[in-house]
């Protein structure tokens, strides 16, 4: 469960969340199954964020930074994540359907079992990424970096 203080911080707005994160560099917010349905969370800092079955359904992360953060079956559907930095984060049999990932930065991004049906992932870089398992299906792949992705299984 989301810890009631991280969760309270978030609420205020993403440059209270910001700030806070900044006076806390070493602190790794803890968000798992929070309601952030339909949230504007557009550049927020949510490096190494515990969002464990978190609900983003909806929600708008253009430009956020979630690198390394842990989105183990989150859902993410029909998400905003323009621009979003999601290198090295876990996304393991998280629930993309329909989301945007135009011009995402997946480098490192483990997206095994990741459900990824429709998703528009148009000059995305998925250098690196772990796929295995992910259901591709009509999935926009147009000019997206490809290179050593684990596509296998």
């Amino acid at each position: 469960m989301a810890d009631k203080e991280h969760l309270a911080v978030l609420k205020r707005g993403i440059d209270a969340w910001n700030q806070w994160r900044r006076d806390n560099p070493n602190l790794e917010p803890d968000l798992s199954e929070a309601n952030l349905k339909g949230a504007d969370l557009s550049k927020a800092d949510l490096r190494r964020v515990n969002l464990i079955k978190a609900d983003l359904n909806v929600a708008n992360l253009r430009g956020a930074n979630l690198s390394e953060a842990n989105l183990l079956e989150a859902n993410l559907c029909l998400s905003n994540l323009i621009k979003v930095n999601l290198n090295q984060a876990n996304l393991c049999k998280a629930k993309l359907r329909s989301a945007n990932l135009y011009k995402a930065n997946l480098i490192e991004a483990n997206l095994s079992g990741a459900n990824l049906i429709e998703t528009n992932l148009y000059k995305s870089d998925l250098c690196k990424a772990k796929l295995r398992s992910a259901n591709l299906y009509k999935a926009n792949l147009s000019r997206v970096n490809l290179s050593k992705t684990d596509l296998c299984g």
